[in-house]
């Protein structure tokens, strides 16, 4: 496998590589039987299961460019939704041509709406006009059987790493706002992994970048730059899940859940309430 900086690597070959990427050693930190399921055993998800990313998948596409829209992602006008046995059959067709998005007319306005946000935004704009977009980044691990890779949405000469994340709300008081999800799905984690790949590269990493976007009206853009002591927990925790990753190669043993008979109890407000204590 060629490692070091890889600028013409199609996405369907990149995420087929026998390599670990940030969302496999998520998948690991979650459970480490599903990341034997699905990276070591090989199997694959469901195409509804690949659906459920359409939207972020078809805006990474769109920002490579037109020609990288219309070979990955494919647009159905004539259902309104879903829910219709044809446009299902339609849909996983998509996914079984290697596609990776399929969308219909309304998706597809609204994935425009959302790169025209991306490229207007004042930081953002004059950045997308020089920068390298999907570039692979891999690297040799000396204790992992197979390379660390990782991907740039958008890489700037001067070490600028941008990635593009699609949400449902910029508002601090939204339950389903971006700022949550940086924590709950350890977005601080994703930059420092890709630090230290770069850096495996010979490639010092400048700072990194999140440029969230609304996939509803008004198409907010927000641009957030990781701290160094968000990249530092980062790199504690990565280097805390290649070393179990490491061992579970080591045994082969890939632990589920806990086998050992827990206590369940009612929250102690509930308790109280119910006046059971």
């Amino acid at each position: 496998m060629t490692l070091g900086k890889l600028t013409d690597l199609p996405a369907s070959a990149y995420h087929d590589a026998q390599a670990i990427s940030h969302s496999r050693l998520e998948a690991f930190r979650r459970r480490p039987a599903l990341y034997k399921r699905r990276f070591v055993d090989g199997i694959k998800r469901e195409p509804w299961e690949a659906h459920k990313f359409r939207i972020g998948s078809a805006l990474h596409a769109a920002a490579e460019g037109v020609d990288a829209f219309t070979r990955t992602v494919s647009v159905n006008t004539a259902f309104q939704d879903f829910r219709a046995k044809a446009a299902q059959q339609w849909r996983d067709d998509v996914y079984a041509s290697g596609k990776t998005a399929a969308l219909l007319s309304d998706e597809a306005e609204c994935v425009g709406q959302m790169l025209n946000a991306l490229q207007g935004h004042p930081v953002l704009g004059p950045l997308f006009s020089h920068a390298q977009s999907e570039v692979t980044w891999r690297a040799s691990h000396p204790r992992i059987p197979v390379p660390l890779q990782c991907r740039t949405d958008l890489f700037v000469g001067d070490g600028t790493v941008i990635d593009l994340k699609t949400c449902a709300s910029l508002d601090e008081g939204d339950y389903a706002n971006f700022q949550r999800s940086y924590w709950k799905f350890g977005y601080h984690r994703q930059a420092a992994f890709y630090r230290e790949i770069l850096r495996l590269c010979g490639v010092t990493m400048k700072e990194f970048l999140f440029a969230a976007v609304e996939d509803d009206e008004p198409f907010g853009v927000d641009v957030y730059r990781v701290s160094e002591d968000d990249l530092r927990v980062g790199d504690e925790e990565n280097g805390a899940d290649l070393a179990n990753l490491i061992e579970c190669y080591r045994s082969g043993t890939w632990p589920n859940r806990p086998t050992e008979v827990r206590e369940i109890s009612l929250p102690d407000d509930y308790v109280r309430r119910h006046d059971v204590a």
